[in-house]
């Protein structure tokens, strides 16, 4: 099987990237891995849909993502203060 690896200073990084890519059901996420093949899948779809909408480009996406990942980190904290 095939897997992303992702390494990072942040712990919590990992955590957050985990809980943004299990809310789409392309992907599965198993013992921290994720398959090779699902991620492509979920990964076209991205790049479908924004050729579809033509409003959308790949800094842009990136820049979404991350700020997903930022959201996800500011409620996490506010939930534990």
């Amino acid at each position: 099987m095939n897997t992303l690896t992702i390494r990072t200073e942040n712990p919590n990084l990992l955590s957050l990237v985990k809980d943004f890519l299990k809310k789409y059901k392309e992907i599965e996420i198993i013992e921290d891995e994720i398959p090779e093949d699902k991620l492509k899948i979920y990964l076209e779809n991205i790049r479908e849909k924004a050729n579809q909408e033509n409003t959308i480009d790949s800094n842009e996406m990136k820049d979404k993502f991350f700020q997903k990942l930022c959201e996800l980190d500011t409620q996490k904290k506010q939930r534990n203060l």
